[in-house]
């Protein structure tokens, strides 16, 4: 044995005899251990002081509890295609971001990732990026906010709101929750739960060792294991072992979790000149910053958000992950309860939620069997089109490698459809959600074929968050709705509280946009079915609000601008002294709504000559069965 390595042996086994008796532990620092050096429990330390110095600034370090008891998985798989895929945003979701506030003469608000304190009296801090706008804030609703000379900032908020492409419009404020992640970025997201940790360092390490065995004994599987502490230097735990592999990571997550009971994040091992590509794609691309991570082999990517400009970057460049400051809003909802004789999650469905059984009375036309071939499955539709849900009410469990909603592929049958003529049909399928903000419309589709589902229109959509959705299907002259439970186990982006108040002026908001999408693209059933049944009455007819939209549109009435939604009483407008409202609408609004959910939206429309001709106004608000519809004012 050479010297050196005698030497290694000894002092190791002297360490370990001196540790044995101490209580606790030291603290654990970033070390890349190789699967050669098995039992090597020398930690190296880590030159991390300039990174740390640069988080405090930036005001992003955690003040949280310890996370709680392991969840059910605690292997985390790094950002890959299908998760990056999951976390782009787009126009009309609902989205949130933490950050540094700041809001300056001249210059519209705006949230940054970390706030850069000049440590001068009577001087702001300064925004550091990436950051994004905040179109209609009110700056007095901010919490915490303090000002220094002509500049009003605020150091941690999390604002929700719409988004509509490049900034965040109309957003409410809250102070943030204590982080449920850690100031280190890992290419792994964050479990919903936190990361779970042992009580001690001690308990950690010890953990480590069949861990260790299992990566020494298949070197053709692992290029790497790593300790990655999460909290501040002094911490001991919580931490992260992060492992590399040369393998898919999903094919060994399910080993390393039975072998190592705590927190996992298993990442794609990637060469110098991968990441080096990776680092440069975005240093010459969007506004980002990107940097190497020397403790992940990784390219994380601080970025406004996840979007059309930066996906096809991240997709073309697998070693980097996004580290994004606008994501979706998912609102907190109740967790869902796996079925307890399956080893698949099956989500619990609240009886708040109406969900749509099959409908027995309906057989679809030849060749296509009485009862679907795929198990607990139903037909619900007509013979113009049909689709499928749950036969015992179940709602849908689970998100391939999401992060963030819930990605599902829908299957549509019709006899008025082939494949052959319709490769890319012309289907849209539309969702709402019953208990919460969201919506989304996706098409057209594509098409599937195989022996189970036989020749099918498929349409893959994403749902922004859990909770009860109506889905809608639209394919040429026909339509077929029902309503689903939606329920994930995925890391979503979870926000703070917010009162119903709110969630129903972002709804209503949804709605209004929902409706001039419609009347724009044009999709004329969804557009006419927003309408409350006051104002297709007024209208006359659906051909009749074709015809009037139309002309409308070729005036310049294709672009819009969505403004606040305003509660009741509508500043003022609602009283029947303004002349605003006419009486028939008030009245009509008193006996199907709760006012004190009604909000007056209004609308302009740049393009359209003429102050008055270019605005529009509507009444928002929920029916009593919980369908939302539009009133025209103006």
């Amino acid at each position: 044995m050479p010297d050196v390595d005698k030497l290694d042996r000894l002092l190791t086994e002297a360490g370990e005899r001196w540790r044995a008796g101490q209580e606790p532990a030291p603290s654990i620092d970033a070390v890349w251990r190789r699967p050669e050096h098995t039992t090597d429990l020398r930690w190296g330390w880590v030159l991390v002081a300039a990174g740390v110095a640069l988080v405090l600034a930036a005001g992003l370090l955690s003040t949280g509890g310890r996370p709680q008891p392991p969840p059910a998985s605690r292997a985390g798989i790094a950002w890959d295609d299908a998760q990056v895929r999951a976390a782009q945003i787009r126009v009309g979701d609902i989205v949130t971001a933490t950050g540094f506030l700041e809001a300056r003469p001249d210059q519209p608000p705006k949230l940054c990732m970390g706030g850069l304190d000049l440590l001068m009296a009577g001087v702001a801090p300064e925004c550091s990026l990436p950051s994004v706008d905040l179109y209609g804030l009110n700056l007095p609703d901010v919490p915490g906010r303090q000002v220094a000379g002509d500049v009003t900032y605020a150091y941690r908020v999390t604002v929700i709101g719409g988004w509509d492409g490049a900034r965040i419009e109309y957003p409410v404020v809250k102070a943030a929750l204590a982080a449920n992640s850690y100031s280190r970025p890992l290419p792994c997201p964050t479990p919903a739960a936190g990361w779970p940790n042992p009580d001690s360092s001690g308990a950690f390490r010890s953990a480590l060792d069949p861990l260790a065995r299992e990566i020494a004994g298949h070197p053709e599987l692992y290029a790497a294991y790593a300790t990655l502490p999460l909290g501040a230097l002094t911490d001991s735990v919580p931490a992260v072992e992060l492992v590399r592999t040369k393998v898919d990571p999903a094919s060994v997550a399910a080993r390393l979790e039975s072998l190592f009971p705590y927190a996992l994040c298993i990442t794609r091992d990637y060469s110098d000149a991968e990441l080096e590509a990776a680092n440069f794609a975005f240093a010459a691309g969007p506004v980002s910053m990107p940097a190497i991570d020397q403790d992940t082999h990784r390219v994380g990517v601080e970025i406004t958000a996840v979007d059309d400009q930066t996906l096809p970057i991240f997709l073309a460049h697998p070693a980097a992950y996004p580290i994004p400051l606008v994501t979706r809003y998912v609102a907190t909802a109740p967790q869902a309860s796996p079925a307890p004789t399956s080893t698949v999650p099956v989500p619990s469905v609240p009886a708040s939620c109406p969900v749509t059984l099959p409908d027995s009375s309906f057989q679809p036309p030849a060749p296509y069997p009485p009862v679907p071939r795929i198990p607990n499955q139903g037909w619900v539709g007509t013979s113009h089109l049909w689709t499928l849900v749950s036969a015992d009410g179940r709602g849908w469990a689970g998100s391939p490698s999401a992060t963030t909603g819930i990605s599902v592929k829908t299957f549509w049958w019709s006899a008025d459809w082939t494949m052959h003529q319709e490769p890319a049909p012309p289907i849209l399928v539309a969702g709402h959600r019953l208990d919460g903000p969201g919506s989304f419309s996706v098409g057209p589709g594509t098409n599937a074929s195989n022996a189970d589902i036989g020749t099918a229109m498929l349409v893959g959509v994403e749902f922004p968050s859990i909770g009860c959705w109506q889905v809608t299907g639209y394919y040429r002259q026909a339509s077929v709705s029902y309503v689903v439970w939606v329920a994930s186990d995925s890391a979503a982006e979870t926000g703070p509280p917010i009162s119903q108040a709110d969630v129903d002026a972002m709804t209503a908001r949804e709605v209004a946009t929902q409706f001039e999408q419609a009347r724009t693209i044009p999709s004329w059933d969804v557009a006419w079915g927003d309408l409350s049944s006051y104002s297709q009455g007024l209208v006359g007819s659906k051909e009749a609000f074709i015809a009037a939209e139309t002309s409308f549109n070729a005036e310049g009435g294709l672009r819009y601008e969505v403004g606040p939604a305003q509660a009741w009483p509508w500043d003022g407008i609602a009283a029947p002294e303004s002349g605003y409202f006419s009486p028939a609408l008030l009245a009509d609004l008193q006996t199907k709504v709760d006012l004190g959910r009604a909000f007056f939206v209004t609308i302009a429309h740049p393009d359209v000559n003429g102050a008055s001709l270019g605005s529009s106004s509507y009444v928002v608000a929920p029916l009593s069965g919980g369908d939302w519809r539009v009133w025209i004012v103006h």
